[in-house]
């Protein structure tokens, strides 16, 4: 699902009740015409969404040292979507 397997840094990831994690953006958009798991396809418990802290701590944490790098924001994808 390229909406789900976006190759762009997560900047608001978020656990869903599969036990993946997703981009809110997208995860939400998926999950107001589903009940599944856009991995799985298993049912979900719920469409409760919870912030992966740490994910997102650590994609910070990385953003800096390549800004300290020199390296472009725009380089940090592995293509177009």
């Amino acid at each position: 699902l390229p909406l789900l397997t976006s190759s762009r840094l997560h900047n608001q990831p978020v656990f869903c009740s599969d036990g993946h994690t997703y981009e809110r953006t997208a995860i939400e958009s998926w999950l107001e015409n589903h009940m599944t798991s856009p991995t799985t396809n298993a049912d979900l418990e719920s469409k409760a969404l919870v912030p992966n802290h740490t994910l997102r701590n650590q994609l910070e944490r990385w953003k800096k040292v390549q800004k300290g790098r020199g390296i472009a924001e725009a380089t940090w994808t592995d293509g177009p979507d």
